[in-house]
């Protein structure tokens, strides 16, 4: 289930891929930074649903995306060029504001976990240390966002998936999804048939 809708999350899942080079543009800022693995996954939904040549399709959008490793982490992932403010905001929220700016470095906190929150929205539970891989989160800093978040009930921790050893995070409207599908798949079992699981 949690496969299924993770899929759809990332475009991934048949017939939800991006149809246009400009479509994959707006959709990988929404989605602010993306793991080289699933950008290659969306590439290859895209030739699967419309019969595109991936290497087209990523050489048109090429010069307006960025391929980076964010400070700290040990993934290679993918961004749009205009997103990278938004990274190192997100990066290094405790900062100091640009000379320029009025931002306070409470609103640049808030606009972080903002942030954190718009990224986590496209995964189902995950585990912190996923965080670190491609955000370059520490411990510290995860927990200062997950404070925020929590409080304001946009994020659910625990232990979230079946035979979890571990404290994992979830969107919260992502996790209300995940036990929307768990609920019906166990009524068409009972009921001996299928369920769709959007």
């Amino acid at each position: 289930i949690i496969f299924g809708l993770e899929a759809k999350l990332h475009r991934t899942a048949p017939g939800y891929a991006p149809a246009t080079a400009n479509d994959l543009l707006d959709w990988l800022r929404e989605r602010l930074i993306v793991p080289a693995s699933e950008w290659d996954a969306l590439l290859a939904a895209i030739a699967r649903d419309h019969g595109m040549d991936r290497a087209h399709v990523e050489d048109s959008v090429r010069k307006k995306i960025r391929r980076l490793t964010m400070p700290g982490a040990s993934v290679e992932s993918l961004c749009a060029l205009e997103i990278l403010p938004l990274l190192a905001v997100l990066s290094d929220a405790t900062a100091a504001p640009a000379e320029s700016g009025d931002a306070l470095p409470e609103e640049t906190e808030t606009r972080a976990a903002d942030l954190f929150s718009q990224w986590l929205s496209f995964y189902g539970p995950v585990r912190p240390s996923f965080t670190g891989e491609i955000l370059g989160l520490s411990a510290e800093r995860l927990d200062l966002l997950l404070a925020d978040l929590s409080e304001e009930r946009r994020v659910a921790i625990g232990h979230l998936t079946a035979g979890s050893t571990a404290a994992e995070i979830c969107d919260q409207d992502n996790l209300e999804r995940l036990l929307r599908m768990l609920r019906r798949s166990r009524r068409a079992q009972d009921g001996g048939g299928e369920c769709d699981e959007d």
